[in-house]
């Protein structure tokens, strides 16, 4: 029992979906653990989109067989749900941890996408051009997907 609310079956999903936190019997904490729950879902679609995209456009068919693709996809993804999470939390506390978070985020990104940019180029002959854009494609993708989530969330909020 929360606040004298019976828990329904949806109340107990968003609970362990919102990283079992808070009291969702409310109206306004469904919505936000819900739009965080899509936010989420979009990253981990992009993702898995991102995986297969040599497979799907014809002019990254050059990097199809690699590792490098999916490994890179993968930890861009990890560093953009952990970039997702803090966002997030931070949106609860003050305006300037959350456009420390946005920007930490971004950074993080960027670190990990030259990072692998740098190898890729180092330890490969074939493939370069197509592996370096299409990197910064997907990095440019994974910051869209996050600041129209943090946008969404600054709308919603209300310290921000």
């Amino acid at each position: 029992r929360t606040h004298g609310v019976e828990p329904t079956d949806w109340n107990r999903f968003i609970w362990v979906v919102g990283v079992g936190g808070g009291d969702v019997s409310g109206a306004e904490s469904t919505a936000t653990v819900s739009a965080h729950t899509k936010q989420v879902l979009v990253l981990l679609s992009a993702g898995g989109v991102g995986m297969f995209l040599p497979q799907l456009v014809p002019l990254l068919e050059p990097i199809s067989g690699t590792w490098w693709w999916p490994m890179t996809v993968g930890s861009l993804m990890l560093v953009s749900l952990i970039g997702d999470l803090w966002i997030h939390r931070s949106g609860k506390r003050s305006p300037m941890q959350f456009v420390a978070a946005v920007n930490g985020t971004t950074a993080l990104k960027l670190f990990t996408a030259i990072g692998w940019i740098v190898a890729f180029l180092v330890n490969n002959e074939e493939g370069r051009y197509e592996y370096a854009f299409g990197t910064f494609g997907v990095f440019v993708v994974f910051t869209v997907v996050l600041v129209w989530g943090a946008l969404r969330q600054t709308t919603t909020g209300k310290k921000n």
